[in-house]
């Protein structure tokens, strides 16, 4: 039996394209054909990476802008990192709250990020009394840990954006001959 079978057109590469490739492969690749080097994105995926994973929530969109700004990285992989960290955010939230409560010798505070989010949204004065120096205990943990975490992701990072940096360079050079 001879059956024929329609071909489906190609969907659009856009819509093929995953998550990853679509948030974090094609902006980067876009700013180095543009010439941002290796070195200024990897900084800039360190920097953003460190400012999505610091313990308060809802504070890393302008963490990330002011210190972007600040230190003239680019804004676009910068906050694409700071989203991507966001789960990493939640999961170490308790680890640097438990670390600065160890700094400070202070008594572990009981609590769950939910129920001090619905906290927050009832009474923001309260919340504050009963968690603010949860936050601040946080706040240090973090500042500590920031110069080697940020180090340690701009070791890995770099690396692989000057290869992703070679290959494009190298697959310009044979389009264009």
């Amino acid at each position: 039996m001879n059956t024929c079978v329609a071909e489906m057109p190609e969907p659009d590469t856009a819509k093929k394209a995953g998550f990853f490739t679509r948030w974090v492969v094609r902006p980067i690749k876009t700013q180095l054909t543009q010439g941002v080097s290796p070195r200024r994105l990897a900084w800039a995926v360190s920097v953003g990476s460190l400012c999505g994973i610091f313990p308060i929530i809802g504070s890393t969109s302008l963490l990330t802008t002011v210190a972007g700004f600040g230190a003239r990285l680019n804004q676009p992989v910068l906050h694409a990192f700071k989203t991507i960290v966001i789960p990493l955010q939640w999961a170490l939230l308790p680890l640097f709250v438990r670390i600065g409560e160890t700094i400070f010798r202070a008594p572990p505070v009981t609590f769950k990020i939910p129920d001090m989010i619905k906290s927050f949204g009832e009474d923001p004065g309260e919340f504050m009394r009963r968690f603010g120096m949860t936050g601040l205990h946080g706040i240090a943990a973090w500042t500590l840990l920031a110069p080697i975490i940020a180090f340690l992701i701009y070791l890995i990072a770099r690396p692989i954006l000057e290869h992703m940096a070679t290959r494009l360079t190298s697959s310009r050079k044979e389009n264009s001959a």
